[in-house]
């Protein structure tokens, strides 16, 4: 038997990878389980393009 359970979404600070400058920026991540993926809406505050198909570099770790 399957388990409905779902594992709930959380936002995390993080760096990603802007596709338009080849720069690595500061933005919010969604992690869910081990799933990340770089929040909608957000853009590059070098260049103001969509983060939206950013590459996730690296997410913040608790100290």
């Amino acid at each position: 038997m399957k388990s409905t359970k779902t594992v709930p979404i959380e936002e995390v600070a993080g760096k990603a990878y802007c596709y338009m400058c080849t720069h690595t920026v500061d933005a919010i991540m969604l992690v869910q389980g081990q799933l990340a993926r770089t929040k909608p809406g957000q853009v590059c505050p070098r260049c103001k393009a969509s983060l939206n198909a950013g590459a996730v570099r690296e997410l913040a770790e608790a100290a």
